[in-house]
C-alpha cells in the first residue's frame, strides 16, 4: 500500500508549525532517531525541529548523525563544524561562525522564518555554542513578536526586560553582520535602553511563577502549614548593601567586609560548596529546587540554621515539605521562566530578588556568566554528570550548551545584568566589570571560545 506522502506532510506541518509544541514532542517522543532522520531527509519534518527536540532530550548521537545527513537550513555549516579535527584553530571555528552569519543574511532568514521557528534555530545553534547567531535569531523575534505585544503582558514585559539592557552599537552589528531589518531594528531601539530598574523588577515580577503553582494536593498537613507560612513571608533589605559571592573557582579581588550589610552566596551547602572567601560567614542563601531536593528535612534545617535567610525559587512540592518548622526561609518573587523561553540563572535571580527586596546595591564577586567552568567540589548540580579537577568540578559543554540554549539564553543573563549595572545598582571584581565593560558582542565572541560541544579537544 503506497503512502500518501502529501497527507503525510500536511499533517506533519500542522504538527510542527510550532517547533516545540506538545503534539511535535509526543510524536517524535515515540520515533526512532532512524524514522526521525528518514522524515527530515523527505522534508516532512523540518529538520531543524526534530535537532532542537533531540538537544532538549540530550540525545547527544542521534543529534550528530542528523546534523551529518541533514540538509538545509544552517546544517551544512553544523556539518562543516563536527568535521573540526582536534587540536583545530580558533580561526577554523570561527570561518564557520562567519559563513553562519552570511548564510543567515544571504538568505533573508531573520525576516523569513516565524518567531517560532527562529527560536528553534537559535536554540540548535546555541547548542553548537555558535551563540551570536543564536541572538540574531533570538533579538529577530523579539523584534518579531515585540511589534504585537500589548503593554503589561507576559511578552511585553518579557520582550522589555530584555532589551533594555542591549546597546545600539550591538544591535547594528546584527544588521550589518546578520541582516537585521530596518523594520525589526526600529521596534528593538524602541525598547532598548528604555527601562528603569523599577520597571524592570515590576515586570519580571508579573511574569513571576507563582507560588499557587505548586501541586498543593500532594502536600499533607504540614506540607500545607509551610506553603502558608511560605506565602505570608516577607523579606526586607532596605538599604543594605549586599556582597554577593558566586559559585566561579578563581582568584577575586580583596574586599572589606565592613563595606557590606550582608555577604550572600549561591546554593550554600556547607564549606565545601564555597568558591571564593571561606572565611566570611554566609548570612543568606538562594537556591534553586535543585540545590535542596537531595537533602533531608534534617539536612536542610542544619543549613537553615547556620544562615540567617535561605531564599528559594521554583521550589517543588516534594522539597516544601522538608521546611516544615523553619522561619527564615522565603520565595522567590521573580522565579521560572520571566523571559522569553529562558529564566534566570541562580545568581541574576538572585541580584534582582535582592534589588526588589530594597537593597541599595550589590557587589558581584566570583560570578562569571559561565566563562569559568569550574565549580567547588561541594556546589551541587541539576543531576548532570561531573568532570572532576583537582580544584573542582566542571560539566561537559554538550551539558551547558544545551541548559544556554534550551532554558537560559546567555544574551537575555547579560542584558538583563547589563541594565542593572548601567544604573549603578550592580558592581563587581574585575572580572564581572570587564565582562559588562566590553559589551554583548565581546561577551559573546568569549562563550563561543570556551566551549566546543561535540568535538574531542
Amino acid at each position: 500500500m503506497l503512502l500518501n506522502i502529501n497527507r503525510i506532510q500536511n499533517k506533519l506541518f500542522r504538527l510542527a508549525k510550532n517547533p516545540r509544541s506538545i503534539l511535535l514532542n509526543r510524536f517524535l517522543t515515540v520515533t526512532s532517531p532512524q524514522a526521525m532522520t528518514t522524515l527530515a531527509r523527505y522534508k516532512l519534518v523540518n529538520p531543524i525541529a526534530i535537532a532542537d527536540h533531540l538537544s532538549g532530550k540530550r540525545m547527544w548521537q542521534e543529534l550528530k548523525e542528523l546534523t551529518k545527513i541533514g540538509d538545509g537550513l544552517i546544517l551544512n555549516n553544523l556539518r562543516a563544524y563536527l568535521d573540526l579535527q582536534p587540536g583545530f584553530l580558533a580561526e577554523d571555528k570561527q570561518k564557520i561562525s562567519y559563513a553562519l552569519a552570511n548564510e543567515v543574511k544571504s538568505l533573508g532568514l531573520l525576516q523569513k522564518l516565524s518567531p517560532e521557528m527562529l527560536l528553534s534555530v537559535a536554540r540548535v545553534l546555541g547548542q553548537f555554542s555558535f551563540f551570536e547567531a543564536a541572538t540574531a535569531c533570538r533579538f529577530a523575534c523579539l523584534g518579531k513578536n515585540g511589534l504585537s505585544a500589548k503593554s503589561g503582558s507576559f511578552l511585553h514585559n518579557a520582550i522589555n526586560a530584555e532589551l533594555s539592557g542591549v546597546d545600539v552599537e550591538s544591535l547594528q552589528y546584527f544588521v550589518e553582520h546578520y541582516g537585521l531589518s530596518e523594520s525589526i531594528l526600529n521596534c528593538l531601539l524602541g525598547f532598548a535602553q528604555k527601562n528603569t530598574v523599577d520597571e524592570l523588577l515590576k515586570g519580571l515580577k508579573s511574569n513571576s511563577k507563582s507560588l499557587q503553582d505548586l501541586k498543593q494536593d500532594e502536600l499533607d498537613s504540614g506540607g500545607r502549614r509551610v506553603f502558608e507560612q511560605l506565602r505570608l513571608a516577607k523579606f526586607d533589605l532596605a538599604m543594605k548593601k549586599v556582597l554577593l559571592i558566586g559559585p566561579s573557582v578563581r582568584q577575586s579581588d580583596t574586599v572589606n567586609r565592613a563595606d557590606f550589610d550582608l555577604v550572600a552566596r549561591i546554593g550554600y551547602r556547607g564549606a565545601a560548596s564555597v568558591a571564593a572567601f571561606d572565611e566570611l560567614k554566609t548570612d543568606i542563601s538562594f537556591y534553586k529546587d535543585h540545590k535542596l531536593d537531595d537533602l533531608s528535612s534534617i539536612e536542610i534545617s542544619s543549613i537553615s540554621r547556620s544562615l540567617d535567610m535561605m531564599i528559594v525559587s521554583g521550589i517543588s512540592s516534594s522539597t516544601l515539605k522538608k521546611f516544615d518548622d523553619i522561619s527564615n526561609f522565603f520565595y522567590s518573587p521573580i522565579s521560572g521562566t520571566t523571559l522569553i523561553t529562558t529564566e534566570c540563572n541562580a545568581g541574576l535571580e538572585a541580584v534582582l530578588v535582592f534589588l526588589e527586596a530594597g537593597a541599595d546595591s550589590v557587589y558581584i564577586a566570583n560570578t562569571d556568566l559561565f566563562l569559568n567552568r569550574t565549580y567547588p567540589q561541594g556546589y551541587k548540580t541539576n543531576h548532570y554528570n561531573q568532570i572532576f579537577l583537582e580544584n573542582g568540578w566542571m560539566l561537559e559543554d554538550e551539558i551547558i550548551c544545551r541548559s544556554s540554549a534550551q532554558h537560559h539564553a546567555p544574551s537575555a543573563q547579560y542584558c538583563v545584568y547589563q541594565t542593572l549595572w548601567r544604573s549603578g545598582k550592580i558592581h563587581g571584581d574585575t572580572v564581572f566589570e570587564e565582562i559588562m565593560d566590553n559589551g554583548l558582542i565581546w561577551y559573546l565572541k568569549r562563550l563561543e571560545e570556551t566551549y566546543h560541544p561535540f568535538l574531542a579537544i
